[in-house]
C-alpha cells in the first residue's frame, strides 16, 4: 500500500503544514502512515494513502511542493478548509 519514498513525503507534508504537532499514531509516527490525525489537513480517513487513487504520486508531490514552498499560503488555506462554516477537506481537494 505504500512504500518509504510515500511515508516521507506524507511526513514532509505534515511537517511543512502541522510544524511542531506530532500525529497521533498507533505505530511509530515516523515510519507508519496510518493514524487519526491526517483528518486534520484533509485526508479522508486513517490512511492517507487511500487518497491518492486517481493521481498517485504526482498528487502527493504537489501537496509537497505547495506546503513547502508557500507554507503561509498553505497554512492559510488550511485554516479556511477546516472552518465550520466552510469546511472542505484541503488534502483530498487539493489532490483531485
Amino acid at each position: 500500500k505504500s512504500n518509504q519514498n510515500h511515508i516521507e513525503l506524507l511526513n514532509k507534508l505534515w511537517s511543512s503544514l502541522r510544524p511542531n504537532i506530532q500525529r497521533n499514531s498507533d505505530h511509530d509516527p515516523l515510519n507508519s502512515i496510518v493514524s487519526i490525525s491526517w483528518s486534520d489537513i484533509g485526508f479522508q480517513g486513517k490512511d492517507p494513502s487511500t487518497d491518492f487513487r486517481g493521481m498517485g504520486m504526482l498528487g502527493l508531490h504537489q501537496l509537497v511542493y505547495f506546503s513547502e514552498t508557500k507554507p503561509e499560503v498553505a497554512k492559510s488555506i488550511l485554516d479556511t478548509s477546516n472552518d465550520p462554516k466552510r469546511y472542505f477537506p484541503f488534502a483530498a481537494t487539493g489532490i483531485n
